[in-house]
């Protein structure tokens, strides 16, 4: 079977404007992706028909199939259908099927129908109609005497999704004799060159699957990517590459198709059936928010404090614990703080973050050990930056802390 290419062209000049998150070409690219379609362009295009039809001349010349979103609309200047029948010599009929559905459509919801929402019944000759029951824009899919496929959505994401995966994915099913299957495995405390360098022959000398390395805030990931038949064969083809991944990379892997760090501690707590509560100072309370915000957090989390400084902190557990000493390192103010926050709210473990002038210091205790940790941070990064940071250390070695190494 000859592979087959797709081009995504998103049309709207909110779009370039900056005014709305083009997601469209992301869920697109994901979803060709799971069909082993290869995307090699993306193009956003303004509302413009001249410049709209250089963009699909281009496409139709590098790409089997185009899909468009937005442009769909009542507006006279929503002019896809228009302009992409126009290119494959098409003309707009009235499809009498779709504006009974739009009709429909408005009585259901009680609003008047304008006179110019009949332009979105109009459909190319001989197209396939896409129904879009979430609003009044149904899409099509012109194939052309020429072997040229487009296919065009609405752009609304909450229209364009349904349409996508209930329409032209199964409709584009049938060029690829295969999918495209990924796994992410998530590393922490390691950076992406650092990371890069163990596992750089793998990545060289894998054609499939693939391994990619990228770099997000605090953690870095390897996708490894299999095209199979079916998911039961992608796993044989994967699976060994992620062992041996591991394998080089040992603790700085914190799981693999897992959500995030604060997940697995969540996880990790749940099971050993423990609770944990937090003191923080200078981060504004992120480690906190984030292990609550993780689904099942609100089960193991017991308090979270958070202070300007540590002296403000201190004065918090001062009949409890003592008075810190001027003298004590930050380190240990930090484990101070992590067994003042435990014995305080009777949590299991008690976790404590302090940010310091280019230092943030951590320490995570329980009734028997206790932790403590340092991480150097630029001083020019911005606030919430080494506040995310820091947390992303701490429930690192959170993490750590609980499986004892």
């Amino acid at each position: 079977m000859k592979k087959t290419t797709c081009e995504i062209i998103c049309v709207g000049t909110e779009i370039l404007l900056g005014d709305i998150v083009n997601t469209n070409a992301q869920y697109i690219s994901e979803g060709l992706a799971r069909l082993g379609i290869d995307v090699f362009y993306e193009t956003v295009v303004g509302d413009n028909p001249e410049r709209f039809g250089k963009a699909l001349e281009i496409a139709k010349g590098r790409a089997d199939v185009i899909i468009t979103t937005g442009g769909l609309g009542p507006t006279y200047d929503d002019l896809t259908k228009e302009t992409v029948a126009k290119s494959f010599g098409r003309k707009l009929v009235l499809n009498e099927k779709c504006l009974d559905d739009i009709t429909c459509f408005f009585a259901n919801n009680h609003r008047n129908m304008t006179a110019n929402n009949k332009k979105q019944a109009m459909m190319p000759e001989g197209a396939i109609v896409l129904e879009n029951p979430q609003g009044t824009a149904p899409g099509c899919i012109i194939e052309g005497d020429d072997g040229k496929i487009a296919v065009m959505m609405p752009g609304p994401p909450r229209e364009m999704r349904p349409m996508f995966d209930n329409l032209v994915g199964p409709y584009l099913r049938r060029f690829s004799d295969s999918m495209l299957f990924s796994r992410v495995v998530k590393v922490i405390g390691l950076g992406e060159s650092a990371m890069e360098e163990k596992v750089l022959d793998i990545m060289e000398s894998m054609t499939n699957p693939t391994v990619a390395p990228y770099a997000k805030s605090g953690e870095c990931t390897l996708r490894v990517t299999a095209k199979a038949h079916d998911e039961a064969e992608a796993h044989a083809l994967m699976d060994p590459v992620i062992d041996e991944i591991r394998r080089r990379l040992g603790n700085y892997v914190y799981g693999v198709d897992v959500a995030s760090i604060e997940q697995i501690v969540v996880e990790q707590l749940a099971e050993k059936g423990e609770s944990v509560s937090l003191a923080e100072v200078g981060t504004g309370g992120q480690a906190a928010k984030r292990l609550y915000g993780t689904a099942g957090g609100d089960k193991v989390f017991r308090l979270g404090m958070s202070c300007r400084n540590f002296w403000e902190m201190s004065s918090l557990f001062e009949k409890q614990m003592g008075t810190v000493c001027s003298d004590d390192s930050l380190g240990r103010v930090a484990a101070y703080f992590a067994h003042g926050i435990a014995g305080l709210t009777g949590a299991d473990m008690g976790l404590s973050i302090i940010k310091g002038y280019g230092t943030v210091y951590f320490a995570v205790v329980d009734d028997m050990n206790e932790k403590v940790e340092t991480y150097n941070y630029p001083s020019s990064r911005d606030d919430e930056y080494v506040g995310y940071i820091a947390s992303s250390r701490a429930f690192d070695m959170m993490r750590r802390f609980i499986k004892g190494y």
